[in-house]
């Protein structure tokens, strides 16, 4: 029913215009002064990612790309043909997987988490 701006969220949490919209300094500057609005007008979000991301039914990510996920305590591939699989355990049974998620176009941080889990799980054995 409302507009779903960032000028607009500008306007309805902090009562402010948003003068210079699309520039980059601007516009993460009102986000962070919409998401300190929106923490303030309801505190069961909590105050931190996790508890917004649990408030929201989000699922518990691992690496920002959310090619990784938590479920009941378990790192688990998010995308492709492991998708709902557990890492260690593809790593344990195709530990080339590891190499081909390396070498390829992933994010830098994907990729930190990905060897974090596999060097826990190498170690494991």
């Amino acid at each position: 029913m409302e507009q779903r701006t960032l000028g607009a969220a500008y306007k309805f949490y902090c009562n402010k215009a948003l003068d210079g919209a699309h520039s980059a300094e601007v516009d993460a500057s009102a986000t962070s002064e919409i998401l300190e609005a929106q923490l303030e007008r309801y505190p069961q979000l909590g105050n931190s990612v996790e508890t917004i991301l649990n408030f929201l039914g989000e699922e518990q990510i691992v690496d920002l790309a959310r090619r990784f996920i938590m479920e009941k305590g378990v790192e688990v591939f998010n995308f492709g043909k492991h998708k709902g699989k557990s890492v260690s355990d593809v790593l344990k049974a195709e530990p080339q997987y590891y190499d081909w998620m390396m070498k390829g176009e992933f994010p830098l941080h994907t990729k930190q988490k990905l060897t974090e889990i596999f060097n826990r799980t190498m170690l494991k054995k």
